[in-house]
């Protein structure tokens, strides 16, 4: 029957063992930060579709007792038409539409970012966003594949 204190046996030649080997097989200076900062360029290759404004003002503010504003953003196989009202308590409301429809939709802020409850028609709303500049980043289906869009900047 094997030693209860075995475990802890191997756990002291492992010590050991790393101990030699960090002091005969160091890990190159900066290692580890050019791993993070691999891992962080790596993040940023992710493919994203960047849809682009096709009409509407995305600087414009929307006060409370004005229309909303609408701002449509598209490429060539994506669309999406934003809604921005004002709310009586000084947020907003953003309805979406997108083409095909968005099967996961989340509207980012410098500070935070929200997720919409989608649907699965293309349709998705955001509210209580306080007022500043934000993006859209969307998961669509489109021809079995998934497919990952975002807007540019506009004001909410």
């Amino acid at each position: 029957m094997p030693d209860i204190d075995e475990p802890k046996e191997d756990e002291e030649l492992l010590g050991e063992l790393r101990m030699v080997w960090d002091a005969e097989d160091p890990a190159p200076s900066g290692l580890a930060d050019r791993m993070v900062a691999a891992a962080a360029v790596d993040d940023l290759n992710r493919e994203f579709e960047l849809l682009t404004i096709v009409e509407g003002d995305k600087t414009g503010s929307v006060r409370r007792g004005s229309a909303p504003r609408t701002v449509h953003f598209a490429d060539d196989d994506a669309e999406v038409l934003i809604r921005v009202s004002a709310e009586r308590n000084g947020t907003r409301r953003v309805d979406g539409w997108s083409r095909p429809a968005v099967l996961a939709a989340r509207l980012a802020q410098p500070e935070v970012e929200r997720k919409a409850d989608t649907a699965g028609d293309g349709r998705f709303t955001f509210d209580e966003v306080p007022p500043g500049p934000s993006h859209m980043r969307m998961v669509v289906k489109q021809d079995e594949n998934l497919r990952e869009v975002m807007t540019q900047w506009f004001e909410v």
